[in-house]
């Protein structure tokens, strides 16, 4: 069964989430917070759920356009109906359908996509949840493929995903010479792509690392690494994470 649909309540907007697809995580919402400090231009999320990403995002770019795409009809339901409540909507929308087949003259300046990464993984029960979860819908190498057929020459794109995928998400980028020759792209016009910031997510100061968010450019530099604590030993959030997320949880006055 899906989780139970709920509504995660931010300090500029509300959003309905859990039935159907998944639960709006801290994870997405530390990505969200993330995005809307690199968001430039015209944007397209590949995979909006909920709407969470595009939410936060559009809450300090209100006057920029962001295009979503969502594979799963309730799930776009979903999503639609939490934009249209918005109080700065008018500059979203929803595309509902396969990134793979969607087609449009429009190229984007800033990509994001929170995709699905579990592979050869035992299948959940809820279709939508499955899909949000799983590759089977969206590999890497099909997200990376979506993303250079849909850009600018000269863009910049985020993703979320666990370390290993993203280690070879990253190889991808820097062994090509577009980052994605091997998944049929041909735009050789492209120039080289780069891991400009690479985050790793961790829950508490013992723990392990949970996912990474990477930021890619065609503008060339060496990466940088930090990383994002969560929790203190005293199970107490962090300062970096009060400060990232304060514009947006209510917790955080």
């Amino acid at each position: 069964m899906a989780e139970s649909r709920s509504t995660f309540h931010f300090k500029g907007f509300s959003l309905e989430h859990g039935d159907p697809g998944l639960k709006i995580g801290t994870e997405a919402c530390i990505f969200g917070a993330y995005l809307a400090k690199w968001a430039h231009g015209n944007m397209l999320e590949i995979g909006t759920g909920s709407g969470v990403l595009a939410a936060m995002v559009a809450q300090f770019h209100s006057q920029e356009t962001i295009d979503t795409v969502e594979i799963f009809p309730e799930v776009a339901q979903l999503a639609r109906k939490n934009f249209e409540e918005l109080p700065f909507k008018q500059n979203i929308y929803l595309i509902e359908g396969d990134i793979k087949d969607y087609k449009t003259e429009t190229k984007y300046d800033f990509i994001f996509s929170n995709p699905p990464f579990f592979i050869n993984h035992l299948s959940n029960s809820s279709k939508s949840k499955q899909t949000a979860m799983h590759s089977d819908e969206l590999s890497p190498e099909q997200l990376l493929e979506a993303i250079f057929m849909h850009s600018k020459p000269d863009f910049d794109f985020a993703v979320l995903y666990p370390p290993d995928v993203m280690d070879e998400v990253v190889k991808s980028t820097s062994c090509n010479p577009c980052g994605c020759n091997q998944f049929g792209c041909n735009h050789s016009d492209y120039q080289k792509i780069s891991c400009k910031e690479r985050i790793e997510i961790i829950p508490n100061e013992n723990g392990k690392v949970l996912r990474e968010i990477a930021l890619f450019s065609t503008e060339q530099s060496e990466t940088k690494h930090s990383k994002l604590v969560i929790k203190n030993t005293f199970n107490e959030y962090t300062p970096e994470f009060i400060e990232l997320l304060q514009p947006y949880y209510i917790i955080f006055p």
